[in-house]
């Protein structure tokens, strides 16, 4: 996968387009049905809130990293801030700019916590679910690859590595390097489970592709 995709910002009107046709995409928001479009238009339920929030955060991105271009910008970053805060603290969440890659997706958003290290680096096609942690430890902080999901509880902490297309389980907490991509884990600490992902992991994963390939 080209390097530059998985490591692109939100720095243009061009870039921000692009990450959130990835994010639709990861939501697989294709082909709706009616009911499904209005959901999408009205937000509406734990799914859609999540890929409402998610749009704020990436062009909050594209405002932080043009405040600089004139006191215009600047000053419609600083509201587009102050608003994102506080939808923060109403979801109960601490989600990041300029960290999460291109086609992320939460899970469950709303029904509990998401906590994410702003030195943290997450690559493309990231999912999280409630209750979620990527976390600093012993003065380290997670450098995540692409495709990666962590599951309802879930926990990354510290200066570890984790792969392409590793699920992390329910509950589990990583303390320590995954050595092979795509593997399952499980545990506290967490250790390999197997290395068999689940079929809703690789479609949610070629959509994305698909709609990079686009690009």
């Amino acid at each position: 996968m080209d390097k530059s995709q998985r490591n692109r910002r939100i720095l243009t009107r061009d870039d921000l387009m692009f990450f959130l046709a990835m994010d639709r995409a990861a939501y697989e928001l294709s082909n709706q049905s009616l009911r499904k479009r209005l959901q999408e238009k009205f937000h509406l339920g734990n799914t859609m809130l999540g890929y409402w929030f998610l749009k704020k955060n990436r062009k909050l991105e594209y405002w932080a990293n043009n405040s600089y271009r004139s006191p215009f910008h600047h000053m419609i970053y600083e509201l587009k801030a102050l608003r994102y805060m506080f939808l923060e603290r109403r979801y109960g969440v601490n989600i990041p700019v300029n960290v999460i890659g291109p086609g992320a997706r939460f899970w469950h958003f709303g029904q509990g916590t998401i906590i994410i290290n702003d030195s943290a680096s997450i690559g493309m096609g990231f999912a999280a679910s409630a209750n979620c942690i990527v976390g600093q430890a012993n003065d380290g902080v997670p450098e995540i690859g692409d495709f990666v999901e962590m599951s309802v509880g879930s926990e990354i902490l510290g200066g570890v590595a984790i792969p392409d297309d590793v699920v992390v389980g329910a509950g589990a907490l990583v303390i320590k390097t995954v050595e092979d991509r795509g593997s399952v884990m499980g545990g506290v600490p967490a250790k390999v489970l197997s290395h068999h992902v689940l079929d809703e992991h690789e479609r949610r994963k070629r959509a994305v592709l698909t709609e990079l390939a686009k690009w």
